[in-house]
């Protein structure tokens, strides 16, 4: 998925129009994107091997914050 819920990557629609026709068919949505900690971890070249370890890093930070949102899909 994109980085940024509102970028359509060429044919794909955007994940904005994934989440959308997703919760019109009554499924439970929860998208998580990269924060600012991750992003700036990340940099501009995602592929960069220098970055990878920091990028992985701020990656789990972020993900034991969004633990309970997500979990709670599931419930």
């Amino acid at each position: 998925m994109s980085p940024n819920p509102a970028v359509t990557v060429g044919a794909a629609p955007s994940v904005g129009e994934q989440v959308a026709a997703l919760r019109a068919a009554c499924s439970v949505v929860v998208v998580v994107s990269p924060d600012r900690d991750a992003r700036s971890q990340m940099g501009r070249n995602v592929m960069d091997p220098a970055k990878r370890a920091a990028a992985a890093q701020a990656g789990h930070r972020q993900a034991t914050l969004e633990l309970e949102r997500v979990a709670a899909v599931w419930r």
